[in-house]
């Protein structure tokens, strides 16, 4: 096994990106028996697609504490999650400005600039492989590279077009030379082309009408990209120079669209800055399909695991003679920071699921297996989204394509039950923990958390007035 695979296998596994065809990446070993020094390394997959506060995947560890972090996918979740925020964004946008044909734009709008901001070529890879969940777009050939052959059996996940950088540009002798070689090179098709290595606004005012005719001649598609500058100010300076040298139509809904070229923005976007640009674009009559937006660092790297919450806690010990405690955190001063006891079940909420609302809710696994059937493995729950994928090796799971997880993660988005507001959100015993959202926790574990909660307070006060 090579070390790339030996990184990549079992983050990605566990999150249903590998295919059965590359189960040999990992060797199952044998049962283990009590004197096994081997870990019982247990992973359990999640739905693409699920709200805060629900229970993403356990392990079963005899010693668990140090090998929390190799089971830790918040990297690949955190940054398909920022990725389809956008997406969201974008897909409003075209909703409201553009006809329903250009709708199949939206998976181009977002590009993975990303590549060169990461920390290693292993980092490019997990991360532009979650951002391939949401959009097409990307210049992070790794992660076009092992999406396409190791997730999608040797299709396309990912796609991009020539392009020039500032290197390009202000290596000809002018940029009209470069402009020139572009359109003469790629012109036919669709390309793009950086505009601020020297002076932005005299690019757009004297440059694009010099080459205006070349580039209509040549029948291809113009990307013009300011990569400085506050992003709608040289956007939109971009946008009403290019309706005049290149015209625009009116679509049905009312808004302007380019003839044959648009903008791409790269530098510092976030999604705050998203909304604003197509916000103002279509204030100015523009739709938003003559934008385009990339990330870099802001996509891959400038992520972390507040950003989402995410956290791994102990729920359960099992003591030297057998006997099992369920435990919890719940510090007095910090009551976001609260987890939950036990054993869990993922399962459908079936009041939102008869309104065609996606919403996971967390249950104790008592609820369905009742308190003597909680270790038994042999009693499965009804309808547990939670999937054994990982046991000591790989077990036999036939694994979807990544085409086929891209359509399972829109269809479940799109049906995802909103977040509450935090006036919603339950008390536990005076607390008012962020972590815990009303909706996606089943009464019975509340009541269950308030109960181990107030047991482990009691050992405490007693444990405290022995003492002294």
């Amino acid at each position: 096994m090579t070390f790339l695979q030996s990184i990549l296998a079992p983050l990605l596994r566990p999150l249903g990106f590998v295919p059965v065809s590359s189960a040999n990446l990992l060797t199952p070993g044998p049962a283990q028996d009590e004197d096994d020094p081997r870990l019982d390394h247990q992973i359990l997959r999640h739905s693409p697609t699920f709200p805060l506060s629900v229970l993403l995947l356990t392990d079963s560890y005899k010693l668990s504490h140090p090998f929390q972090y190799p089971a830790a996918k918040r990297y690949p979740s955190t940054v398909a999650t920022l990725s389809r925020k956008a997406r969201t964004i974008i897909e409003q946008a075209f909703e409201k400005t553009c006809d329903p044909e250009s709708m199949a734009l939206v998976p181009s709008r977002l590009h993975d600039f990303g590549f060169r901001g990461c920390t290693s070529v292993e980092q490019t890879i997990i991360g532009g492989t979650a951002h391939l969940l949401n959009f097409e777009g990307t210049d992070n050939v790794s992660a076009a590279y092992f999406a396409q052959y190791a997730l999608n059996d040797g299709h396309f996940a990912g796609v991009s077009i020539p392009a020039t950088e500032h290197s390009v540009m202000t290596s000809f002798e002018t940029e009209k030379a470069a402009m020139l070689h572009m359109i003469e090179t790629f012109g036919s098709s669709i390309f793009a082309v950086v505009m601020d290595s020297l002076d932005y606004g005299r690019a757009l005012r004297e440059l694009l009408p010099a080459v205006a005719e070349a580039k209509v001649r040549a029948g291809g598609w113009l990307v013009v990209r300011p990569d400085s500058g506050d992003i709608v100010a040289v956007v939109m300076d971009a946008l009403n120079i290019m309706s005049k040298v290149f015209g625009y139509t009116i679509n049905t809904r009312g808004f302007k669209v380019i003839t044959g070229a648009s903008v791409i923005h790269g530098d510092g976007v976030t999604l705050p800055a998203i909304s604003r640009l197509l916000d103002a674009m279509a204030e100015a009559g523009f739709a938003a399909q003559n934008v385009a937006f990339g990330m870099g660092a802001g996509l891959l790297q400038k992520v972390n695991r507040d950003e989402l919450s995410l956290a791994t806690k102990l729920c359960r010990v099992v003591l030297p003679s057998g006997a099992a405690r369920e435990v919890m955190k719940s510090p007095i001063d910090a009551p976001g920071k609260i987890s939950l006891p036990g054993s869990f079940a993922v399962r459908l909420d079936p009041t939102a699921a008869a309104q065609g609302v996606y919403l996971p809710v967390t249950h104790a696994r008592e609820e369905f297996t009742g308190p003597e059937g909680v270790d038994d493995e042999s009693l499965a729950v009804e309808g547990d989204l939670l999937q054994v994928v990982y046991d000591c090796g790989p077990v036999a799971v036939q694994h979807e394509t990544m085409a086929a997880t891209r359509v399972r993660l829109s269809r479940d988005w799109a049906a995802a039950a909103p977040v509450p507001p935090a006036s919603s959100r339950p008390e536990l015993d005076g607390h008012t923990p962020d972590a815990i959202v009303y909706q996606t926790v089943s009464p019975f574990l509340r009541a269950k958390a308030r109960r181990v909660r107030a047991e482990q307070l009691d050992r405490l006060e007693a444990a405290y007035t022995q003492d002294a």
